[in-house]
């Protein structure tokens, strides 16, 4: 039985706070990934459209898991000014 991946709300606003205010490719990507797997997107379509092996989505899924909140280790860097 495969286990439903779940984000907090804190988790959920954080992320799409990251995504409107980060200027790292990375970052938001992995926010995005975040996100697409708390709505219920099977693992491989999330790693096929953002280009990534679907371990590396599994791992970032992992490294949240049983937080409450995102550290900025779990996240990336993060832009002040969005890079605007």
């Amino acid at each position: 039985t495969r286990r439903l991946f779940r984000l907090t709300s804190p988790q959920r606003q954080q992320l799409r706070a990251l995504m409107k205010t980060t200027d790292q490719a990375r970052a938001y990507r992995r926010a995005l990934a975040l996100l697409q797997r708390d709505r219920g997107t099977p693992l491989e379509q999330v790693a096929a459209m953002l280009g990534l092996h679907r371990a590396t989505i599994s791992a970032w899924c992992q490294d949240i898991n049983g937080s409450s909140t995102l550290r900025r280790s779990e996240i990336g860097p993060v832009g002040g000014d969005g890079g605007y």
